[in-house]
């Protein structure tokens, strides 16, 4: 393939020079500084080569001197920050001067703005999930808005539910997932087993309970780890307070008489 009179980056193909002994074609080149320059064709059409070697080195004086080539920011927005303009360049970071829907105004570095969980907005976001009421600030904690410690924290507890008892920071015995996971293999292992319009009645306790809402649970009278069976005369559906205090006990009694039997 003919490269002549072709432009790569900065760098015009003048002429054919000679090919290697791989068969490949080299081309002399003249860069947009003036100079002269011998690149191989592959590098030319990969884009492997761009200059004659001076944009790498106006890119290595930049670095060194502080001055960082960056994306324009200005006019864009980030949550609830409207981007105004760049106020200055520190140690090859940018920052920008931002507006909040608020009123007032900030001045953010620009790769907190770009991140995925990055700043967005002054803080008055942050004092509003502050200012909830209780019941809606587990709500809250599903926001992007964690401090750095619930972060941390929440690391943490990940670590020792994935690593189990071979992590010496694990204080539990046996994993929370674990429990799950053998609870949902026992429902599984013997709903499958079940007769078909048995079947049909332990959906049909499910839909009912969908259909009270989140206040109830479906609960098995005799729990599974005592032996209980996951079948329609071992459930009955039960407020979800009871169903917390109750766990595996054998022996609880209702603190309400609400509940509901097929």
């Amino acid at each position: 393939m003919d490269l002549v009179g072709k432009r790569y980056g900065k760098l015009l193909v003048k002429e054919f020079d000679h090919k290697d002994k791989y068969n490949h074609s080299h081309y002399k080149c003249l860069c947009e500084c003036g100079k002269e320059t011998i690149v191989r064709d592959n590098s030319l059409t990969l884009g492997k080569t761009q200059s004659c070697g001076c944009y790498r080195n106006q890119r290595v004086s930049e670095t060194q001197s502080g001055v960082k080539r960056h994306t324009d920011l200005s006019n864009r927005r980030f949550g609830m920050l409207s981007v105004i303009e760049l106020l200055h360049v520190k140690d090859g970071r940018t920052y920008w001067k931002c507006l909040c829907d608020c009123g007032n105004e900030s001045i953010v570095r620009g790769n907190d703005l770009t991140k995925k969980k990055g700043i967005k907005s002054c803080g008055c976001y942050r004092n509003y999930l502050a200012s909830l009421p209780k019941s809606l600030e587990t709500r809250a904690k599903l926001s992007k808005h964690r401090s750095e410690e619930s972060r941390k924290k929440m690391s943490e507890s990940r670590k020792g539910r994935f690593m189990g008892c071979n992590n010496p920071n694990w204080k539990g015995g046996v994993p929370k997932n674990v429990h799950s996971a053998k609870r949902r293999a026992i429902k599984y292992n013997q709903y499958k087993t079940l007769p078909e319009c048995e079947k049909d009645k332990v959906r049909l306790y499910y839909r009912i309970k969908q259909y009270l809402g989140l206040d109830w649970e479906v609960d098995h009278i005799k729990p599974l780890s005592k032996g209980g069976l996951h079948h329609p005369d071992n459930l009955w559906i039960i407020p979800s307070i009871d169903n917390n205090r109750k766990r595996n006990k054998l022996d609880y009694v209702l603190n309400h008489d609400f509940y509901f039997k097929l």
